[in-house]
C-alpha cells in the first residue's frame, strides 16, 4: 500500500507504527505516521544528504483519548530540524481522562483533591497546537538528542464548569486555554552491533514540562534500552525506559513511569 502511494504521488513515502504498553498514565497506546517526504538539496555531504521537507498525518490512541492530525516537517541539515503540529483530540471521560482543579496553586489541596475526586473524569474535546526542534549529536558509539516543545492548548470538556484540569499526556495541571512549555534529552550508546543493521542501545532519557499559568511542572529521568534486531519492517524496534519522578505536585510519590514499545516503520 505505502509503495502504491508513493509511485502515485511520485514522492518518498514514509511511516512508522508504534504499540506501547505504560504504567502510567495513559495504559496503552497505538500510534501511527505516514509521511510524504521530499529532499532538500542533491548534495552527498553527510550534514546535507539526508535535508528533506515533510508532511505527515500523524495520529495517537489510547482508553482516555484519540488524537489525530497534519504535521509539517524540516530538517536542513543532519543535525537539526524543526517541525509543527496540529492535533484535533477527543477526550473519551474515562481512565485517564480530563480531570477538572479547581484551584491549582493550593497545591498541595489540589492534590489532595485529586486524589479524592478521580472518579470525576469527563470528557471533551481540544486542539493542540506543537512548535518542535531538536539538535542532534554523534560521536562514534554515542548518539544524543536535545528537543524544545511548545504547546498550546485549547480543551472543551462536555460538562462541568472548569478553568483549570489535570492533563493525561502532559502530567500536569494546566488552563484550559494556555501553554505548556517541554524540555527532553536522550543519550543513547551503541553497546552490540551485528549484521543486518542489528543494533544495542542504552542510554538515558529526561523529559520536564512546565505550565506557566499554574505554575505546575513535573521532571523524569531514568534508562532507556532500545534493540533493533534487523532492518526488516518485519521486525520491531523494542524500547523500554524506566523513568523516576524527581519533580511533581502529588503527594503521594509516584511509581516510576515504566513503558514498553513495540516500533515499526522508517521514520
Amino acid at each position: 500500500m505505502i509503495a502504491l502511494l508513493s509511485m502515485a504521488f511520485a514522492a518518498e513515502l514514509r511511516d512508522f507504527q508504534m504499540v506501547a504498553v505504560a504504567l502510567w498514565p495513559a495504559g496503552v497506546q497505538y500510534s501511527f505516521e505516514l509521511e510524504w517526504r521530499e529532499p532538500l538539496f542533491d548534495n552527498q555531504h553527510m550534514l546535507l544528504k539526508n535535508s528533506n521537507v515533510g508532511l505527515a498525518i500523524h495520529t495517537d490512541l489510547t482508553p482516555s483519548f484519540w488524537r489525530v492530525g497534519p504535521v509539517l516537517k524540516l530538517e536542513p541539515v543532519a543535525f537539526w530540524d524543526v517541525s509543527i503540529r496540529l492535533y484535533g483530540t477527543w477526550f473519551f471521560g474515562t481512565f485517564s481522562s480530563i480531570i477538572p482543579i479547581e484551584d491549582p496553586f493550593e497545591t498541595d489541596a489540589t492534590a489532595e483533591w485529586k486524589k479524592e475526586h478521580r472518579e470525576l473524569r469527563v470528557g471533551g474535546m481540544g486542539l493542540r497546537v506543537e512548535g518542535n526542534t531538536r539538535f542532534k549529536i554523534k560521536a562514534g558509539p554515542v548518539v544524543a538528542v536535545a528537543e524544545l516543545e511548545a504547546r498550546y492548548m485549547e480543551v472543551r470538556p462536555w460538562h462541568g464548569e472548569v478553568e483549570y484540569y489535570w492533563d493525561p499526556t502532559e502530567m500536569l495541571d494546566v488552563k484550559l486555554h494556555g501553554w505548556t512549555f517541554h524540555r527532553n534529552l536522550l543519550v543513547a550508546a551503541i553497546l552490540q552491533e551485528g549484521p543486518g543493521d542489528k543494533k544495542l542501545w542504552l542510554g538515558g532519557i529526561l523529559n520536564w514540562a512546565v505550565c506557566p499559568a499554574t505554575e505546575d511542572e513535573n521532571l523524569r529521568a531514568g534508562p532507556i534500552l532500545w534493540w533493533k534486531p534487523s532492518n526488516q519492517r518485519a521486525m520491531p524496534n523494542i524500547l523500554l525506559a524506566s523513568q523516576g519522578w524527581w519533580i511533581s505536585s502529588f503527594v503521594d510519590p509516584l511509581p516510576p513511569y515504566t513503558w514498553l514499545a513495540l516500533r515499526w516503520g522508517n521514520i
